[in-house]
């Protein structure tokens, strides 16, 4: 069952929404808000997994209470529905599975909520793997399903998380804590407090700073780094 909140300030937009939400299995409309302020204070108690909200609201935007939340709980699916177009590239900044244009199609919220849907169960299945082969996350507003033998290693870059692969960069809002939540009994390993790496794919490890080392890969100059007490760790996970 997906808990869904709908925040606008029309009451009758928010009450074309609830129907259609309403006609739709394993969907529970959990509450609704007419402000920025109730729908974080809403957010904080019910944590819905989808969130309906209008970017022009009073107390705070759409924009300004999406990025609240989400710094607060990063799992929530956010739909943005607006009578303006100019806030695209900004709503899907703060993880927006879609942007619906008033006046829409009620299809598309169908459309929508089936899309996020097979998503969080495709991230389940996957979290329920005892030997993971793929990391799924989103990423600019899409959905990014990624090989996890082809990931190098994985850091924080000015409050994105980024993950440098064979096939180049891929960049998200992720924490470093959920994605290690994925990769659970596989061979990656949190080697410092701002990465995560592969040890399939390690080529050398040397000293670099006070207990600290510099982790080469296979396939990039690019490096991470290894604390000392985590250099302990790889050994064992790999009988050194």
């Amino acid at each position: 069952m997906l808990k869904v909140l709908i925040a606008d300030d029309d009451p009758n937009m928010r009450l074309v929404i609830k129907k259609v939400l309403e006609e739709m299995d394993d969907i529970q409309v959990e509450g609704e808000a007419d402000n920025g302020i109730d729908l974080i204070k809403m957010s904080e108690k019910l944590l819905p997994d989808i969130i309906f909200l209008d970017i022009d609201m009073p107390e705070k935007s759409g924009i300004d209470a999406a990025r609240e939340i989400f710094h607060t709980n990063p799992h929530i699916s956010f739909v943005f529905v607006t009578a303006y177009n100019n806030y695209t590239l900004e709503a899907f900044e703060l993880y927006a599975v879609d942007y619906l244009v008033k006046p829409f199609n009620l299809n598309r919220i169908k459309q929508t909520i089936e899309k996020i849907s097979k998503s969080k169960s495709l991230k389940t299945n996957n979290n329920l793997n005892n030997s993971p082969r793929k990391l799924f996350i989103q990423s600019n507003g899409l959905y990014r399903v990624i090989n996890i033998k082809d990931i190098l290693f994985i850091t924080r870059i000015s409050r994105r998380t980024v993950i440098y692969t064979v096939h180049g960069l891929v960049s998200c809002y992720e924490t470093l804590q959920d994605i290690k939540a994925q990769l659970e009994k596989s061979n990656f390993l949190r080697s410092h407090q701002g990465y995560i790496i592969n040890t399939d794919r390690i080529i050398e490890i040397s000293p670099c700073g006070n207990k600290v080392y510099s982790v080469k890969f296979d396939s990039i100059e690019e490096t991470a780094l290894m604390t000392l007490e985590k250099l302990r760790v790889f050994k064992e996970m790999h009988n050194c």
